[in-house]
């Protein structure tokens, strides 16, 4: 499935535009700024949505970047099973097994566009993407 991206502004004194599907980093952590996404206003993507997601690849402060993708799960309790059905209805992540008996314990995983949206470098969605 391919999207098309538009123009997003991140809420900041100095606006930075995003265009065409890239993304901008943080000069220090490197961690992606925003997403260039019409889905985000279609669908009301949070940063906590986009934080789900980085964790579930291991895109995260107390990881070395070098090992991002290292994994791609995430174990949605009930609290976040909304946040991964929106990441989901974009086309980002995919709803795998059961991991307990309750009606909405799924594990999630990352697809290719949910990589490119809190921008992994290839090497690292390959890494995320090959195990799964």
């Amino acid at each position: 499935m391919v999207y098309n991206y538009r123009a997003l502004r991140r809420a900041a004194p100095q606006q930075n535009l995003i265009n065409d599907g890239d993304y901008m980093t943080e000069k220090k952590t490197q961690q992606p700024l925003g997403v260039a996404s019409d889905l985000n206003a279609e669908l009301d993507l949070t940063s906590d949505d986009l934080d789900n997601l980085r964790h579930m690849v291991g895109a995260v402060s107390n990881v070395p970047k070098r090992l991002w993708g290292y994994r791609n799960h995430f174990a949605a309790g009930e609290s976040d099973v909304p946040s991964m059905e929106k990441l989901r209805k974009a086309g980002f992540v995919v709803r795998g097994r059961k991991f307990h008996i309750g009606e909405t314990d799924y594990y999630y995983h990352a697809t290719l566009n949910g990589c490119k949206a809190i921008g992994l470098s290839k090497a690292a969605t390959k890494r995320a993407l090959e195990d799964w």
